[in-house]
C-alpha cells in the first residue's frame, strides 16, 4: 500500500506545484476596437437659407454617408449621430436641439448628405454664429453591441466609439 501511496502523493505534489506556479494569461475574443466615422463642416451665418419658416443648410459631399460598399452598412442599418457646436468645436450638442440662444435645431442625414434646420423664434432671425457640425457615422456591425455611452455627452460618445479627430 505504501508503494502505490507514495506516488500518488508525489504526483499529486508535482501537478500542484506546475499548476500554482504557471502564469495566467487572459485574452479576449473580441478584439475588434469599436470605431465610428467623423465628417465635420462649418455653416457660416450667411450661408443659411430662408425656406418658408425655418432657415437651412445642405452639405452634399459627406463622404461617410455616401453609398458605396463601405458605407451601405452606415446607410442601411447603423446609426447617424449630428451634433452642433456654437463655441467653434470646444462643446457640442446632439440634434435636435434647443439652443437658448433663440433658435430649435434639427437635422436629417440621406445618401451623402446632411441638411441641418434652424427654426428661429418669433424674436430672432438667422443664425449669427458660426455653426460647426459634427457627423458620427457608426457602422451597423458596431452601433448596436451592448456598449455602454450616452449620446447626449459627445465625449463619452468620443471615447466609446475611439473617435479620432
Amino acid at each position: 500500500m505504501k508503494r502505490v501511496c507514495v506516488p500518488v502523493v508525489l504526483s499529486f505534489i508535482c501537478i500542484l506545484s506546475i499548476m500554482t506556479s504557471c502564469k495566467k494569461y487572459y485574452s479576449t475574443t473580441d478584439t475588434q476596437v469599436l470605431q465610428a466615422l467623423t465628417d465635420t463642416f462649418s455653416i457660416d451665418s450667411s450661408q443659411w437659407v430662408k425656406v418658408d419658416d425655418h432657415f437651412q443648410y445642405t452639405d452634399s459631399n459627406i463622404a461617410n454617408l455616401r453609398s458605396n460598399d463601405t458605407n451601405s452598412s452606415i446607410i442601411d442599418s447603423g446609426a447617424v449621430l449630428i451634433y452642433l457646436s456654437s463655441d467653434t468645436g470646444k462643446t457640442y450638442e446632439l440634434l435636435p436641439s434647443d439652443y437658448n440662444n433663440g433658435h430649435n435645431f434639427k437635422a436629417s442625414a440621406g445618401d451623402g448628405e446632411v441638411t441641418v434646420f434652424a427654426y428661429p423664434s418669433p424674436d430672432t432671425s438667422y443664425p449669427t454664429f458660426l455653426a460647426t457640425i459634427k457627423i458620427i457615422s457608426i457602422p451597423s456591425n458596431i452601433a448596436y453591441k451592448t456598449i455602454n455611452y450616452n449620446p447626449q455627452d459627445y465625449q463619452d460618445v468620443e471615447r466609446a466609439f475611439h473617435l479620432k479627430e
